[in-house]
């Protein structure tokens, strides 16, 4: 159970980390 929640946060993590590295490629090729 502990390791299920520990990936459930991790995996929230690495959501958002890749969330913003899209919307920093995003930004720019926008320029």
């Amino acid at each position: 159970m502990e390791a299920g929640v520990r990936n459930k946060i991790i995996g929230k993590v690495d959501e958002i980390e890749s969330d913003n590295v899209m919307a920093q490629i995003k930004m720019t090729v926008d320029g």
